[in-house]
């Protein structure tokens, strides 16, 4: 996975790959993986899984 880091929050990263799309990785399945620095160009080979949310309306405070 290659990208440049936005923000990290807890144990998620909020990265951006290097062909553009979000990401968030959660760090706490990286155990045993050694993190080091990639090339800027480097490709993201790992699999990602689009989130999809059904649209809905928002609930009514009271």
């Amino acid at each position: 996975m290659a990208g440049r880091i936005d923000a990290v929050a807890g144990p998620d990263i909020h990265l951006t790959s290097t062909d553009g799309r979000p990401l968030l990785l959660d760090t706490r399945r990286l155990a045993g993986w050694p993190l080091a620095s990639a090339a800027a160009d480097a490709p993201t080979t790992a699999p990602v899984a689009a989130w999809e949310r059904e649209a809905q309306a928002p609930e009514g405070l009271f």
